[in-house]
């Protein structure tokens, strides 16, 4: 369990960062402690259409339950550090938008998250 402020603002800054690359990949790059890198080529072409769709859908299928999995760590950690700090301090205000603002973004590109 969380015990300080500070472990829980650093694990949901860990979870913000996870929930970022998940929604970042299949995009073409992916950040890491601030880095982009070129994300591996794109499923090769398959099929009486030339396209696998099947590998798509799975891929995002895939990308979706890791920035669901990421939101749900955020939420939990930003409960313990407003939890630890009171609803007051600047510090909760400021994971709360945060979360807000992610499970805004994962709405809009994902189904919602369980």
């Amino acid at each position: 369990m969380l015990q300080t402020p500070d472990d829980a603002e650093a694990a949901f800054e860990d979870a913000e960062d996870a929930l970022q690359n998940a929604m970042l990949e299949g995009r073409g790059e992916i950040r890491e402690h601030g880095v982009e890198e070129p994300m591996p080529e794109p499923l090769k072409r398959s099929g009486s259409d030339g396209v696998s769709t099947t590998g798509i859908r799975r891929e995002a299928t895939d990308r979706c339950e890791r920035a669901c999995q990421a939101l749900a760590s955020m939420r939990r950690s930003a409960e313990r550090l407003c939890e630890l700090t009171g609803e007051a301090d600047e510090r909760c205000a400021s994971v709360r938008q945060r979360l807000e603002n992610a499970a805004d973004l994962v709405r809009r590109s994902c189904s919602s998250c369980g």
